[in-house]
């Protein structure tokens, strides 16, 4: 799963866990189906840069 992340994202597999893994410790997550709720819940998507 992770591989195919990486790839639409244009970056490496260990770049993307990275980054995964700082939206869980930041939301506080226990899985990746509660993370998906969790960013969706917080605005980061609605967001521009």
């Amino acid at each position: 799963m992770d591989d195919s992340i990486a790839r639409r994202l244009g970056m490496n597999v260990r770049t993307c866990r990275a980054h995964i893994a700082k939206l869980n410790a930041a939301l506080g997550s226990g899985s990746r189906a509660q993370l998906g709720y969790l960013i969706s819940q917080s605005g980061i998507l609605d967001r521009k840069s």
